[in-house]
């Protein structure tokens, strides 16, 4: 609650940084990989591309971001598996994170961005509930640095969330 009111009140210290993305992503694997260990049925899968550029943003606040979109998937993936990918198009990064979970229902698609929102479904009443800020914090560090988060998903296939963060043209599609 605290750094999404920061956030929000322009008050969030930042310390900005050169960031390697594809550093990060692994780093946040790294962080979670003892949970994904304890559920033999499911394996994290990384491919990003080479040409993954370096963006100037605070390090730790992007981890966050990154750290919160694998734990969510793996909250939601009992048995199958998460991708992780990474690509540049043009003058955008974009990283994708994909899972086999329960999904998200259609209406709950842009809501799960908003405080204190989480997805409404009766199939989850086992899950861990949490506060409902997560997303919220994600997308408040996004549009810091001019980026989106989105998902995509139906209730029973799985769920892909979207960040994109623009930076000098990259060339081509990879």
């Amino acid at each position: 609650v605290l750094d999404l009111s920061r956030i929000e009140a322009g008050r969030m210290p930042w310390r900005e940084t050169e960031v390697d993305l594809s550093e990060l992503v692994l780093e946040a694997v790294k962080v979670l990989a003892p949970l994904a260990e304890k559920r033999s049925g499911t394996r994290i899968h990384i491919r990003l591309a080479d040409s993954l550029p370096s963006i100037e943003a605070d390090r730790d606040r992007l981890l966050q971001v990154i750290i919160n979109l694998v734990d969510n998937a793996l909250k939601f993936t009992e048995e199958g598996d998460i991708f992780i990918s990474g690509c540049c198009r043009m003058d955008h990064v974009q990283l994708r994170f994909k899972d086999s979970g329960r999904g998200i229902s259609r209406s709950d698609l842009w809501t799960i961005f908003d405080s204190f929102q989480q997805s409404v479904d009766e199939t989850l009443v086992s899950k861990p509930r949490g506060t409902g800020l997560g997303l919220a914090i994600c997308r408040a560090v996004l549009a810091r640095y001019g980026g989106l988060i989105w998902a995509e998903s139906a209730l029973g296939q799985g769920a892909e969330l979207y960040l994109e963060f623009p930076v000098e043209p990259c060339g081509q599609e990879d």
